[in-house]
């Protein structure tokens, strides 16, 4: 059984929290829980973020409660708890809280291998038998009619959720300003037209697989494994807007690939100019799949990875999930 990302750091939090009541037991002071309030004060006034914020707001009442039940505790057992019994306890659960967290930080990231994976090959910019520049009546012919298509739509596959699977926060149309845009989508996938021709696509299928082997299921480790130049980082964070993981490569000259959410939820390809419809030109450096030969892509000449220099001339409505 696989260890989802994160488990063993909340595992990892919740024995330095036992650790922390066990030593308002042993300090069984009063000053020990006014040194709580003013932990949460601080963790409420410096959120950089309003999810943040609600957090302190909630948990930071619910600490100083536990933190009084300690000292509570610790005073009116003063005189019949064994202290020495208490400290080795605490101690224990820092000692263990900090091993969990060494091997959270060495364990080797989930590498899923789908038994049919349809590959979404960021190189030749292909994905189910679509390439970019592909037109609209291509998507429809080998797909069938989306379910929901329109200038206005979300971008998100239908019955999925933007925050919940991740995505860029923003990329820009190939097109120019006259250029019409729309989205077609399906169930587990959507696609990006531009004057109807295909420009990008996002993917949630469990089958989906980058030609290195990083697709949905594996973790964001992986994406820095095979891709060198990958930017991760929480999106939006330092906004109003919900937080989740990304990682962005720029792939290819003009040609966005991103993996939204930690394990791996989605995975985007877009072209964000001309030159990305076209020829993949700078590839991005991967490091190949040692079990998987046939899927090798030589080293090349890197480049930057996206970052927020990119000026995107079409942006996502963020509020849109549905």
């Amino acid at each position: 059984m696989s260890i989802k990302a994160g488990e063993l750091q909340s595992l990892a939090y919740g024995l330095l929290g036992v650790a922390i009541v066990l030593s308002a037991v042993v300090a069984a002071s009063w000053w020990f829980l006014i040194a709580g309030v003013a932990l949460a004060g601080v963790w409420a006034a410096s959120a950089d973020n309003i999810a943040v914020f609600y957090t302190a707001v909630i948990a930071g009442p619910v600490i100083v409660v536990v933190l009084a039940l300690g000292v509570a505790v610790g005073r009116a057992a003063r005189r019949r708890m064994r202290t020495q019994q208490i400290a080795s306890a605490m101690a224990a659960c820092i000692v263990l809280a900090l091993a969990i967290g060494a091997l959270d930080a060495i364990r080797a990231p989930i590498d899923k291998h789908p038994a049919n994976p349809l590959v979404v090959d960021w190189h030749k910019g292909r994905y189910e038998g679509i390439a970019l520049r592909s037109t609209t009546r291509r998507v429809i012919q080998r797909l069938g009619r989306p379910r929901r298509r329109g200038a206005n739509e979300p971008i998100n596959p239908i019955g999925e959720d933007y925050y919940d699977i991740g995505g860029p926060t923003s990329f820009r149309s190939p097109g120019d300003a006259y250029s019409k845009d729309t989205t077609l989508r399906f169930k587990r996938r959507s696609f990006f037209a531009t004057n109807g021709r295909i420009y990008g696509w996002v993917t949630t299928s469990s089958r989906a697989q980058t030609p290195e082997g990083v697709g949905v299921g594996d973790s964001r480790d992986l994406v820095k494994r095979r891709y060198p130049e990958a930017d991760c980082y929480t999106a939006n964070e330092g906004s109003e807007y919900v937080t989740f993981p990304l990682c962005e490569i720029r792939a290819c000259s003009g040609r966005l690939l991103a993996f939204g959410g930690d394990p791996i939820k989605s995975v985007w390809l877009v072209a964000e100019s001309r030159r990305g419809w076209g020829r993949c030109l700078k590839p991005t450096p991967t490091t190949p799949r040692q079990d998987s030969p046939e899927h090798r892509t030589p080293p090349t000449a890197g480049i930057q990875p996206a970052g927020t220099s990119r000026t995107p001339s079409r942006k996502l409505f963020l509020t849109r999930t549905t």
